[in-house]
């Protein structure tokens, strides 16, 4: 029974989408470096397992308009209390989607990064709506794009996280995982062999190939750079 307690923590410890997030923050960590401003970001009550670098190299300054959160800049993503031009990384990972005002953020963004500054951004589409305190839009690859480059970043990733097969998973796992507790006992050994099917379908080529399939994702994830005059490069 303890086992079973243990792996049912584990499984719903993170959603689908989480995992996706998490996995695409990690495979960019090395673009991490200089000064990094999670916006939007939480030292207490984070979700999820990927972690910022905060090191000898690193200076990390995470900004939460909730205090609760314990930012080092309590402030609103569309005014963070940073000169211009002194950060050299933002990482911006599900935020957008809460703000009334995405593209005044955006804004912000560009503004106090450097020239040649990396903005890593992450988005939810086919999500169940989620307060933390507003749930205001989604927002399209096509949508993101042009507000990047009417900023003047150049997009070197713009990528959609998952197809049918994992969102459907996704839905069924969060699903579950509001149900009672015996009902996850009965059920979630099944959901667990059946999620993991439909994460292997996901990733086959006839669904990353097909027109329809593909076209249902959980979300975006970007990494771009802000336009120095010269080069799209990350700073050396």
């Amino acid at each position: 029974m303890a086992a079973t307690a243990r792996s049912m923590m584990w499984y719903y410890r993170r959603t689908f989408r989480r995992r996706l997030v998490d996995a695409d923050l990690e495979r960019v960590r090395s673009l991490m470096r200089g000064v990094v401003l999670d916006l939007g970001g939480e030292r207490i009550g984070r979700r999820g397992v990927f972690r910022p670098p905060e090191n000898g190299s690193v200076r990390l300054i995470v900004a939460n308009l909730d205090p609760g959160t314990g930012p080092d800049l309590v402030c609103d993503a569309a005014a963070v209390a940073l000169r211009d031009a002194t950060v050299d990384v933002v990482v911006c990972s599900e935020l957008l989607e809460h703000l009334a005002d995405p593209d005044s953020a955006l804004a912000e963004i560009a503004r106090v990064l450097r020239p040649g500054g990396v903005l890593i951004l992450s988005t939810p589409f086919l999500y169940r709506l989620h307060g933390d305190p507003q749930d205001f839009q989604r927002l399209t690859d096509v949508r993101l794009r042009a507000m990047l480059d009417r900023l003047k970043f150049d997009i070197i990733e713009l990528r959609r996280q998952g197809a049918f097969f994992l969102v459907l998973a996704d839905m069924l796992h969060q699903a579950a995982g509001a149900g009672p507790r015996w009902a996850k006992v009965l059920l979630t050994p099944l959901l667990m062999v059946l999620t993991g099917i439909l994460t292997r379908l996901d990733s086959l080529p006839a669904t990353v190939g097909s027109p329809m399939l593909s076209s249902f994702t959980t979300g975006f994830f970007v990494v771009a750079f802000k336009r120095d005059g010269q080069s799209t490069s990350p700073p050396s």
